[in-house]
């Protein structure tokens, strides 16, 4: 009885172990994918944002500045389907030239994301440098966006806005395998949910991994 009993605890320990193991291959696994995934969405980001800082600068040397704008922002564009606008402000904030032509809310308007808009603008025209703004939620989804300036002989000049809805972020950045495999998702400093994708059950599960997405 004895040496059942032992057999049968050796058991249960194996068991646990194996199980354990298996969890931390895991996790190990899951954070490798997730670490993955916000190193490609930062370097799509970072991509798009040095074409548009490199569009501010030339924007300062070209004649043409309408036809430099309109060219450069519709390849972009076409190449980036969770890029949702691009707008030329003055530095007055007065909108110069955007595509596309259908409305989104946009700075001096009552509509929601006016404080953050205001207040990204103000820093990258005092910094001099690209500003990421917090997510504000629009009628059909959340949004940033992202502020390149335009200096020249160290005047500000106005600044290059690209808009970027998060839900087409993760639907064009995710890959099919990463939604068959998680639930993805990015939320605000409360928890909540600001964009999603997945193709599994929202059910909870006891593997998990958070990272800041700045």
């Amino acid at each position: 009885k004895l040496a059942v009993g032992l057999l049968l605890v050796l058991l249960i320990v194996l068991f646990w172990l194996l199980r354990q193991n298996e969890a931390d291959e895991q996790r190990t696994t899951l954070i490798a994918d997730v670490l993955w995934l916000e190193q490609s969405i930062n370097f799509h980001l970072e991509g798009n944002t040095e074409q548009l800082q490199q569009l501010a600068n030339d924007l300062v040397q070209e004649k043409n500045k309408s036809a430099l704008f309109e060219l450069r922002s519709q390849n972009l564009m076409n190449n980036n389907p969770d890029l949702q606008q691009l707008i030329w402000i003055d530095a007055s904030a007065q909108v110069i030239s955007a595509l596309p032509t259908q409305r989104l809310p946009r700075l001096g308007t009552s509509e929601p994301g006016e404080d953050i808009q205001l207040r990204s603008l103000e820093m990258a025209s005092k910094l001099g440098k690209t500003v990421y703004t917090d997510a504000y939620r629009t009628d059909d989804a959340h949004q940033i966006e992202v502020y390149s300036p335009i200096f020249e002989s160290g005047q500000y000049r106005g600044s290059l806005i690209s808009v970027y809805s998060l839900t087409s972020m993760l639907k064009h950045m995710v890959p099919w395998w990463f939604a068959e495999k998680y639930q993805v998702r990015i939320l605000d400093g409360n928890g909540n949910t600001l964009a999603s994708k997945s193709k599994i059950s929202n059910a909870a599960t006891a593997i998990s991994y958070d990272i800041p997405f700045d």
